[in-house]
């Protein structure tokens, strides 16, 4: 029962970062224009967009803590996937930078939130495979 729970806890994790990443390529590049009415709006959206970023990160590094990663490959792929949402999220910087790209400020600097929150889960799962690696191929393993 824990093999299966960690199989799903695994898939969850890798479809959650595609599904983060058609999100940025949506939030991004879909030509919304995003400018509130009242401050009300923009607070709630704000928190919204917050509440998005926390799920995101319980997927992810949350799903680790509760069902564990079976071994040094399922890590390794758990990283691969989490550089995933990356890719999209800097294309999107590099469009703006360029003058390619459209940005209202709440995309500007969620954008800068997503890329903190990103970056945190990268960390996190490089860590981890770096950890599982020495445990599977022992400390002269990495010499």
């Amino acid at each position: 029962m824990m093999r299966l729970l960690s199989v799903i806890g695994h898939i969850i994790r890798e479809l959650s970062a595609v599904i983060m990443a058609v999100f940025i390529g949506i939030f991004f590049f879909s030509g919304w224009e995003i400018e509130f009415a009242t401050q009300e709006e923009a607070i709630f959206y704000s928190f919204m967009a917050a509440i998005f970023l926390f799920a995101y990160l319980w997927l992810q590094s949350g799903g680790i803590a509760l069902t564990g990663v079976p071994n040094s490959l399922a890590m390794a792929t758990d990283a691969i996937f989490s550089i995933i949402p990356l890719i999209p999220l800097l294309f999107a910087f590099f469009e703006y930078a360029g003058g390619d790209l459209q940005m209202s400020y709440f995309q500007f600097y969620f954008g800068i939130a997503m890329l903190v929150a990103l970056l945190f889960d990268v960390v996190v799962n490089l860590t981890l495979m770096i950890r599982l690696s020495r445990r599977y191929l022992g400390e002269s393993g990495l010499e």
